[in-house]
């Protein structure tokens, strides 16, 4: 997967880095007795502006998680269906990596996937990404990378929290699209609601919602 992503840009690598530096971060941060590997479950439902959409959901299982997604755009006509399996790797009390290779089958043909997703909390300002790298195994699906947000937040009340989003996404054959904007983040008993406004770097300003519940 390395690979898919020097091949795709140079400089979605450094944002890759980056994405994945809070955890390391975090480990200098809070002493702890080690990486701990233990099963997540979650739910996630995403929607934008330009009518993409989608949903993933993991299962804990036993040190690891089985987690199935689908999306769709209705405009475009583009869909897939995901399946893949992983595990979360935390780093103290408030810092951990999520890894899931999945495989896909998609509109422009099946494809293998590699998500990585850390989070790291200091104080009161919260670093979190999601980076993604496809590699085709067969049809016309491009190789893709991308870090799909990756954001700073800092908490200003304890169910509100703002700061920015950046958002990286390259394939190839394709120009590199990059966006930059607000985000907010309203926890609720049910779950986390996020909303990024990316004004700046895409052809057109895209908002774009999130609501996630983990345990």
């Amino acid at each position: 997967m390395a690979l898919v992503i020097a091949r795709t840009s140079t400089g979605l690598v450094a944002l890759a880095a980056l994405g994945l530096a809070p955890a390391a971060w975090a480990q200098a941060r809070e002493p702890a007795a080690g990486p701990r590997i233990q099963g997540a479950s979650f739910a996630i439902a995403r929607a934008t502006s330009t009518g993409s959409m989608a949903f993933y959901g993991a299962r804990r299982v036993g040190p690891g998680l089985a987690m199935v997604g689908v999306t769709a755009n209705p405009g475009t006509g583009a869909r897939a269906l995901i399946a893949g399996a992983g595990s979360r790797v935390r780093f103290g009390a408030t810092s951990g990596v999520t890894a899931i290779v999945a495989g896909a089958q998609s509109t422009e043909g099946p494809t293998l996937r590699l998500y990585l997703l850390p989070t790291v909390v200091v104080g009161r300002v919260t670093v979190a990404a999601t980076a993604t790298a496809y590699q085709p195994v067969g049809g016309d699906a491009p190789r893709e990378a991308a870090i799909n947000p990756l954001s700073v937040t800092v908490r200003a009340m304890p169910e509100l929290s703002a700061g920015l989003a950046v958002v990286v996404q390259a394939a190839e054959g394709r120009p590199t699209r990059t966006g930059l904007g607000p985000a907010l983040r309203i926890r609720t008993p049910a779950g986390a609601l996020c909303v990024e406004f990316l004004p700046f770097g895409l052809p057109r300003p895209e908002i774009r919602g999130s609501f996630s519940v983990a345990r």
